[in-house]
């Protein structure tokens, strides 16, 4: 599921950029700009798979032309895919039993085949998905 919130920011006395999600009541805060609106969108995800998980409904966005117009002040819009958020979090693995051929199960044993690699990497192609790399505020893989 993907959201898309308003979000205000100022650039506060010491150089910080405050954002405030109104819809959600949510504040966080960014070295920059750039660093602000990747806070934005990790505070977003998060409250929202949150409320998700609790049954609690998503309040509804308010359009951004509601949102007060003030100099020194920038409203924009922030989009969070809740599905994917979801993902990067998870980290668990879950154990699964196979049934092969007992000859194939020899011949991959004798080539030390790592059956849980083998068995990701074929579901991945199967599935056509890409493992995830978190990505730093920075917008650089880590």
């Amino acid at each position: 599921m993907k959201v898309v919130y308003p979000i205000t920011v100022e650039i506060d006395e010491d150089g910080w950029h405050i954002v405030h999600v109104p819809d959600l009541g949510q504040y966080t805060q960014g070295e920059d700009l750039v660093d602000a609106l990747f806070m934005a969108e990790d505070l977003i995800s998060l409250t929202c798979l949150t409320y998700t998980e609790k049954k609690i409904e998503l309040p509804e966005p308010t359009p951004l032309y509601k949102l007060s117009q003030s100099d020194g002040v920038i409203n924009t819009l922030i989009r969070a895919d809740i599905d994917a958020y979801k993902i990067k979090l998870d980290k668990s693995a879950v154990r699964k039993n196979l049934t092969i051929p007992n000859w194939l199960n020899e011949k991959a044993e004798k080539a030390q085949i790592n059956f849980s690699q083998v068995l990701q990497e074929a579901l991945k192609e199967i599935l056509q998905v890409e493992e995830y790399h978190p990505i730093n505020h920075q917008g650089k893989k880590t």
